[in-house]
């Protein structure tokens, strides 16, 4: 019905490195992890229901998605100088394809018969990413690090303003 549709969406996203503490070593010692470039491409379907409110010209709609991410390799360079550990080139994480999910929430306004302006938020969940303890579990580094990575899964909650053309 022209009250609903079907969507598809292709992205990519980056971040530059950066530096974040990531737990402990040996249940004591404070970690830290300079990260490399994080980037990611995904593509996702979806189902988009829109609503009809008497007497306005607002549209409101709720849309659901399901998706594959791929996450490139991500290494860090580790330390905890209190318990005298550098890791230099860690691999943290594997490059991986994750499954994603997400619902949002949106208004639009028409400006004229083919171009509509709206707002939009929503939930969305990436699965974990793969994580790869060649470096954290090396005997010769010690023990503790291991579990570092396994916090691979997240959760954003994105904000948008959007224009839309219908062809």
């Amino acid at each position: 019905s022209s009250l609903s549709e079907f969507f598809g969406k292709l992205s990519y996203a980056r971040a530059s490195a950066k530096t974040a503490n990531i737990g402990t070593a040996a249940g004591v010692f404070p970690v830290t992890a300079n990260f490399d470039d994080y980037k990611e491409y995904e593509i996702s379907a979806g189902y988009r229901q829109y609503f009809r409110m008497n007497g306005s010209s607002l549209t409101p709609y709720l849309a659901g998605s399901l998706g594959l991410k791929h996450v490139d390799e991500i290494r860090a360079q580790i330390s905890a100088p209190s318990a005298g550990i550098t890791l230099n080139d860690a691999k943290f994480y594997d490059s991986s394809w994750v499954p994603t999910m997400g619902v949002d929430v949106g208004v639009l306004y028409p400006v004229s018969g083919n171009f509509a302006v709206g707002l939009e938020g929503g939930a969305h969940y990436q699965f974990a990413l793969s994580g790869n303890d060649e470096t954290l579990s090396n005997p010769a580094v010690g023990r503790g690090l291991e579990t570092l990575n396994e916090e691979g899964a997240r959760w954003s909650f994105p904000m948008s303003v959007k224009g839309m053309v219908k062809f």
